[in-house]
């Protein structure tokens, strides 16, 4: 809750996020929990500093597949890459991986669903749990 904080305080973080569908069909927590999961992500998508997108399933394989990974652009510091996998958290900071994987994140930007398609998925979604 306090990570989230950044993204309604006076100076907002903003922040832009790309999903893929499968987590979000995914039940974590039973029904009552999963629907108020998608329903905060509907919530959050609508604040002017978020922007949230779907990777459908019909765009099929993805760079995004083999794992999560986090673009921190910072005002006034060089571009880090995090990624968290199963061997520990990793900071990646050379100039060549921070390419490759802003180049990810643009390919990802592209083959996902507009802002607002992914926002109607995601409340259809949350729907289907009541």
């Amino acid at each position: 809750m306090e990570r989230q904080a950044v993204l309604d305080r006076d100076r907002r973080l903003k922040f832009w996020a790309i999903c893929d569908e499968a987590a979000l069909h995914r039940l974590v927590g039973g029904a009552s929990v999963m629907r108020g999961q998608l329903e905060h992500l509907v919530d959050v998508a609508e604040l002017p500093n978020v922007t949230l997108q779907v990777i459908p399933f019909d765009v099929g394989a993805h760079p995004g597949m083999p794992g999560s990974f986090i673009v921190l652009n910072f005002a006034d510091n060089p571009t880090v890459v995090y990624v968290d996998s199963m061997a520990g958290d990793l900071f990646i900071e050379e100039e060549a991986d921070i390419r490759r994987y802003t180049a990810f994140y643009e390919h990802l930007r592209a083959v996902a669903a507009h802002p607002t398609a992914s926002v109607r998925l995601i409340r259809k979604l949350g729907e289907r749990l009541t």
